[in-house]
């Protein structure tokens, strides 16, 4: 699937949306629900996901067992309301990020 919008569920890595297209517009984001990037099957896969609310972040897990930017295992970022961020699957459990951070 090329484009989806889907709707932030959930409070960890497990509940959270899954992302299954590589252009997604995420609504809902409130600072505690999320979307989880699914494993990549073919390296790099780019995933660009844009937040739709206005103020509110929107947690990004990686794939079960993935990281973001190196960090912990399984930890999720979150992006800020109305800004585009950007997820290359490296090698299967690197995500490499680049994203305005919610403060």
């Amino acid at each position: 699937m090329l484009y989806a919008t889907v709707t932030a569920a959930g409070s960890s890595q497990a509940t959270a949306t899954e992302i299954v297209a590589h252009y997604v517009e995420v609504n809902g984001g409130d600072d505690s629900v999320g979307v989880r990037l699914s494993g990549a099957s073919r390296f790099p896969r780019t995933v660009y996901v844009y937040n739709t609310h206005a103020t509110g972040g929107v947690k990004v897990y990686p794939h079960v067992g993935g990281n973001i930017n190196g960090g912990t295992t399984d930890a999720a970022v979150t992006i800020e309301g109305k800004s585009l961020a950007i997820f290359v699957c490296m090698d299967g459990t690197i995500w490499a990020a680049q994203y305005t951070a919610n403060t």
